[in-house]
């Protein structure tokens, strides 16, 4: 979308400085004509000259004013679309923790070789989603704000995995109805999330 709209510009740019052109030559001949025939005095073709020199300017800093806007706008779709990325990250950290969060509710020992095959499974998507967080580069990231949300994202999943592997204090657990051992953890993410979408947002 934007490049059409680029596009469509420097057509409009071009097709002003052909035809433009062509017609400012048209008065200058004109005004020389008249010149050289006594009818016009003769500074007439040297302010010929400087208006045109003037407009010819004025179109290229017009064209050059739309090639910053261009790439204005790239840089921002860009950084969009890697806030949304990161977005996405977290997103699927959220989904992990809730799982291994649900798998936890019934198993408060640290997890080892012998747990259950489905609590297991759930740390081990903790894991890889760990790998991917760590695996984005924090440099390319657009804003401060969006590399303290990676940071702190980091931050949670590895809290989740410690938990995980060593285990949680059942004793609360037996006075609430439903208890969720990551519950904060999942409220900390879902506060990620949200920072990121109002940066997105303010790009």
């Amino acid at each position: 979308m934007q490049w059409n709209r680029f596009v469509e510009r420097t057509l409009w740019a071009l097709w002003l400085l052909v035809f433009g052109g062509a017609g400012l030559w048209v008065v200058v001949g004109s005004i020389g004509y008249f010149n050289k025939t006594g009818w016009l005095p003769n500074e007439a073709s040297a302010w010929v000259q400087a208006i045109g020199s003037i407009l010819a300017i004025l179109v290229a800093a017009l064209i050059a004013s739309g090639d910053r806007r261009f790439t204005k706008n790239n840089i921002r779709a860009r950084e969009k679309v890697v806030i949304r990325a990161v977005e996405e990250r977290c997103l699927n950290a959220f989904d992990a923790i809730g799982a291994l969060n649900y798998r936890l509710r019934n198993h408060y020992r640290p997890i080892t070789p012998d747990s259950p095959a489905d609590v297991r499974r759930s740390l081990e998507r903790v894991d890889e989603i760990l790998r991917d967080l760590n695996a984005i580069d924090l440099m390319s990231m657009p804003t401060t704000e969006v590399v303290e949300c990676v940071l702190n994202a980091r931050a949670i999943v590895q809290m989740c995995q410690r938990i995980a592997l060593e285990g949680w204090d059942p004793r609360p657990a037996v006075q609430a109805r439903e208890y969720s051992p990551l519950k904060v953890m999942l409220e900390q993410m879902q506060a990620q999330m949200t920072n990121l979408e109002r940066c997105a947002t303010s790009v």
